[in-house]
């Protein structure tokens, strides 16, 4: 059910109406915003300005994809990882998206893992072959371990980074509001 709205000029950009959309709806709902932690959105929203209007406005964490904007795949010297994707994603030489694991807040680091031979990032179907493994892995059992520094990939959100898990959980409930969305549009022609 919708709560609240907000009308923008035509050439305002998608960006710039998340603040007097927060603020319209803790004046109107003041009760509910205090019980919020977290506010889903497009990711048009991810700058680093909505996460700190998010927090001032309803003391919650915007939750919100990547938008690479005009950042392009950035080639790397790592050894078995031919680039990291303008995602903030390592690819490896196989072609295979590495998986988050974690960070390390101390080092200021991700930390990602092989997602063919990791017990815990194995991904069905995917292969590698002997010749990348060796040389990307050193043949080892789990495969790569790959540290990105976070100033790497400044796309991806310390706090809740987009390739976690978490981030997965918490964002997966934006599907509900996305068919409101389409009854409003086709249904009601808004």
């Amino acid at each position: 059910m919708p709560l609240t709205r907000e009308v923008f000029k035509g050439n305002t950009p998608d960006g710039k109406t998340l603040e007097p959309t927060l603020e319209t709806f803790k004046a109107e709902h003041p009760e509910m915003a205090e019980q919020l932690s977290f506010i889903l959105a497009d990711g048009i929203y991810q700058t680093p300005e909505n996460q700190k209007v998010t927090k001032d406005v309803l003391q919650a964490k915007l939750v919100a994809p990547i938008n690479p904007r005009n950042r392009k795949d950035k080639p790397t010297t790592a050894r078995g990882i031919e680039k990291i994707n303008r995602y903030g994603t390592p690819i490896c030489i196989s072609g295979h998206k590495m998986e988050l694991r974690g960070s390390d807040r101390e080092k200021g680091q991700y930390i990602y893992t092989c997602p063919v031979f990791h017990p815990n990032a194995k991904q069905e179907g995917l292969t590698c072959p002997l010749a990348n493994h060796a040389e990307c892995c050193n043949g080892a059992a789990q495969g790569r371990v790959f540290r990105i520094d976070f100033d790497q990939t400044p796309q991806v959100d310390v706090e809740l980074p987009q390739h976690g898990r978490t981030f997965e959980v918490l964002y997966s409930a934006r599907t509900i509001i996305e068919r409101i969305f389409g009854i409003l549009k086709d249904g009601y022609s808004l």
